[in-house]
């Protein structure tokens, strides 16, 4: 896959940044939608990342709209 495809993939997403809520905490709060997952486990680099992690017990949960959208973005980037 080349570069470009990969923001390309990477920017369908851009629809999960809110306020309130950072693209990694999107992709933590993403798990935590299914019943099985009560626990996520980031990986932090920096203090930032991990101040920015454990932020994310604060952030607004994922709305059905959202879970619907990724669904149908994950479909498309699967063709």
């Amino acid at each position: 896959t080349s570069k470009r495809a990969r923001v390309a993939a990477a920017r369908a997403f851009d629809f999960l940044t809110i306020d309130g809520r950072t693209p990694a905490q999107s992709c933590q709060k993403y798990p935590l939608s299914f019943a099985g997952v009560s626990t996520v486990i980031p990986g932090s680099k920096s203090v930032d990342h991990m101040r920015e992690n454990a932020a994310a017990a604060d952030s607004p949960d994922l709305t059905q709209d959202e879970l619907r959208k990724i669904d149908e973005v994950r479909q498309s980037l699967a063709t």
